[in-house]
This record gives structure tokens, sequence and C-alpha cells, in this order.
């Protein structure tokens, strides 16, 4: 089966009217990068629209990145939103951030920034 990603988050787009809706049904057509239209979900708001990503899939982050990217590149001012990404490897977890016409890649690093004894039965459990 493969190497498979957990995908979540969302893309917001604030202020985007009903004209919007063709162009970006066609982004996300033509950038679904294999997903069902229940992992890649475009929704109405009070406020505008939002991409909704939810699933597991085989998938590497340049796939996602085009999307976004495609999305950002046509409402630079629109988008805000953050998809994160939890693959089977502990340290295989990375995120996707758009705002301010932007697009960030975020890797995580799994790092021992300190190391304290709390409890030490050689001394009586008394913390060091």
């Amino acid at each position: 089966m493969g190497y498979m990603t957990d995908f979540s988050g969302a893309l917001e787009l604030p202020g985007l009217k009903e004209s919007d809706f063709a162009k970006l049904d066609s982004i996300l057509t033509n950038h679904r990068c294999g997903l069902s239209p229940d992992e890649i979900i475009l929704e109405k708001t009070d406020i505008g629209y939002q991409i909704r990503i939810c699933g597991v899939w085989k998938n590497y982050h340049e796939e996602l990145e085009n999307l976004v990217r495609a999305v950002v590149r046509r409402f630079p001012r629109a988008v805000s939103g953050r998809i994160e990404a939890c693959g089977e490897d502990r340290s295989d977890n990375w995120a996707l951030e758009a705002s301010e016409g932007k697009v960030k890649l975020i890797t995580y690093q799994l790092a021992l920034a300190s190391e304290v004894v709390i409890f030490d039965s050689k001394e009586g459990g008394r913390k060091k």
C-alpha cells in the first residue's frame, strides 16, 4: 500500500463572492492530487469560502503545496490557514501555512531541548 500521511486543516477565503466559486472549484479539480471529494471539501461560509482538507492518503508535501500555491496565486489577499500533516514516521510532521500572499512549509523536528530529573528512586523519591 505504501507510505501514508494524515492531513487535516483548512484554508479560509473570507470576502470571496459566489462568482469566485467556479474559479476555486477549477483550481481544486486541476490540483486534486488524487484526493476524493470527501477529503478536500469546498464550502460556502457566512463570510466567504473554506477549503477543508482531511484524510489519509499517499502524498508528499510537493503535491499539496501545488494545490495551496494555486489557491494563493489566484486569491493572494484572501487566503489564510494551515494544513498539518503527520506521516507514519514520528519525524515526518509538517505543515503548510498560507497568509499574506505567502505559502510556508513548516517542518517540525523532534529534539531534546532539556533534561530534568523529576524523580529518582535512589534518592528516596526526592527531586534532585
